[in-house]
């Protein structure tokens, strides 16, 4: 596992960078458009380039050397943080100046992720497959967990820019790294005919062909599109929820805190492997989950958001460890690129919507019906309080409550409970890189 170490390891470093500029960037832009609406815009740009690429990105990826893919796409999002640096140091940094920055990182990671994804089962072994999914979440979870404290102290420090700067480097640690490895190919059936279906509308019908006759792999994606539609309309509304009972300094010390839940839940699975059967722990984890997003939004006060937050990024980083072996063991490593690629454009074409919606649901009706007098303030108000934040604490309740609900379908509905029953496992037992050695020494 030498090389999954090594390409680990600068992707690492690099979502540490991420995470710092991620959260300072979002500050900026809540404080600068003065808007919920503006806070939420930047993950719209984020999460539409994102899934309109992912088609294109998994046929490239099942095409052409996956370690040069993703060498291409860190130095681009290497260069869309320098992009934001230079506006920042010319005093000249605008909204929109975000916007473009965030959407070409997110273009460039909609081929990166796929790339890295689909290398992971030939570079590791089958039995360590759950335990390498939970390392690639190390770096997602020490970010959260670090970013906006030190984010916080970093801006007085060094400023916004110094910041974007540290993120520029950061990717440059990742490039480094890939040059100093060898991520083999996959064995391709028919590597000619391969090439020349090349059309994307067809490579994406290939996806999902591919997954809708395996029913219960396709309504788990399914299920996943839904819960991550309803978890970010929520979580995107945690800071401006939280500004309007406390102040910037609170914010971050708060969400460190409640994502450190990520991190000791990111350490636990990845020491204990995971469990055999997974599905049956994903259903669990989306009911817990569900009910955790909804205490976020019962209260107005920091001790539910963090008992709340705490527990959510506890089970987002079992989801997150348990979800991508099942597709690494169910499907045939020559075409992992597109089905991945499908797949992560089925869990996140909704979120843009999402993201879109949230922000004027929560200005224009969720606010105004959870004021004093409001409409909702004699019904729900009686349950959450009345007053600035409580029409976002009510998304926070309704959005969780429909998690768990997603929790409950998976676990009753016998295609899914089934699915690594009725899928036979479609990888070997050791990778392929370590195949390719003994026979070379054989």
């Amino acid at each position: 596992m030498r090389t999954f170490y090594i390409v680990w390891f600068g992707q690492l470093v690099s979502s540490l960078g991420s995470a710092l500029t991620s959260f300072a960037v979002g500050l900026w832009l809540f404080t600068e458009g003065g808007s919920v609406t503006a806070f939420a815009l930047n993950n719209v740009f984020y999460l539409v380039p994102w899934a309109l690429l992912s088609p294109v990105a998994g046929a490239y990826v099942d095409r052409y050397n996956r370690r040069k893919i993703m060498l291409i796409a860190d130095s681009v999002q290497a260069l869309a943080s320098l992009f934001i640096a230079l506006f920042i140091f010319a005093d000249g940094l605008q909204i929109w100046h975000v916007y473009i920055a965030v959407a070409l990182s997110s273009a460039a990671g909609a081929f990166q992720g796929p790339a890295w994804s689909a290398s992971i089962p030939l570079i590791v072994p089958k039995s360590q497959l759950g335990r390498a999914s939970g390392m690639g979440n190390i770096g997602s979870s020490v970010g959260r967990l670090i970013a906006p404290a030190a984010a916080g102290v970093l801006i007085l420090v060094i400023g916004l820019g110094g910041i974007v700067l540290i993120d520029f480097v950061t990717f440059l640690v990742a490039v480094t790294a890939l040059l100093f490895v060898h991520i083999p190919d996959p064995p391709r059936e028919d590597k000619a005919e391969d090439e020349e279906q090349s059309n994307v509308f067809q490579d994406f019908l290939f996806g999902i062909r591919y997954l809708y006759v395996r029913r219960g792999l396709f309504l788990l994606v399914v299920v996943g599109s839904l819960r991550n539609l309803f978890q970010n309309m929520a979580t995107v509304l945690t800071v401006p929820m939280m500004l309007t009972f406390t102040n910037e300094a609170v914010v971050g010390t708060v969400f460190s805190i409640a994502m450190s839940g990520m991190l000791i839940g990111t350490l636990l699975i990845t020491a204990w492997g995971g469990p055999q059967r997974r599905v049956p722990w994903v259903a669990g984890v989306l009911i817990v989950q569900g009910l955790a997003i909804a205490v976020i939004g019962w209260q107005p006060t920091i001790a539910y958001v963090i008992g709340g937050g705490f527990v959510m990024f506890f089970s987002f980083a079992f989801l997150s460890a348990l979800l991508p072996p099942i597709r690494q063991t169910k499907v045939a490593l020559d075409v992992q690129g597109r089905v991945t690629a499908t797949m992560i454009f089925l869990a996140v074409i909704l979120e843009p919507l999402g993201h879109a919606i949230v922000g004027p649901l929560a200005d224009n009706f969720f606010e105004p019906w959870m004021a004093a007098g409001g409409a909702l303030s004699s019904s729900f108000g009686l349950l959450l309080g009345v007053g600035p934040g409580r029409g976002m604490g009510l998304i926070f309740v309704i959005c969780g409550l429909i998690v768990s609900g997603l929790g409950l379908f998976t676990i009753l509905h016998p295609r899914i409970r089934r699915l690594e029953i009725e899928l036979p496992d479609v990888i070997p037992d050791d990778p392929l890189d370590e195949v390719e050695v003994q026979a070379v020494t054989a």
